[in-house]
């Protein structure tokens, strides 16, 4: 990981606190740990800036980058929340996780 990744990263565990934005209920603990997720990916010319980035417990962005591999729209659809959770410069609220909930309720569809 670059300094500049952890850097950006610390500075927005300051302003949004130590919280996942995929999971209400992660905190840290042995073997998760906070890290940056680039909302326009990496591998698409997406850059390390605050407003590209989104702070997720590391078993979340492993399960995101599923959701990517087999659900790119409701990953797609994860990341636009969390572009406009990052606009707002403060902590994800419960109507937040009201609404990434109800996105993750479409992988039970879209299984079926």
């Amino acid at each position: 990981m670059s300094s500049k990744v952890a850097r950006l990263r610390q500075e927005m565990i300051q302003v949004y606190g130590l919280k996942c934005w995929l999971v209400e209920t992660w905190f840290p603990k042995k073997g998760d740990f906070m890290t940056y997720h680039h909302i326009l990916e990496r591998r698409n010319g997406g850059l390390v800036t605050w407003e590209n980035g989104a702070l997720l417990g590391c078993s979340s962005h492993n399960y995101l980058n599923i959701l990517d591999y087999n659900y790119h729209n409701i990953y797609e659809e994860l990341n636009g929340l969390f572009h406009e959770l990052n606009k707002t410069y403060a902590p994800p609220t419960e109507s937040y996780y009201d609404e990434v909930q109800r996105v993750l309720r479409k992988v039970d569809y879209a299984r079926k």
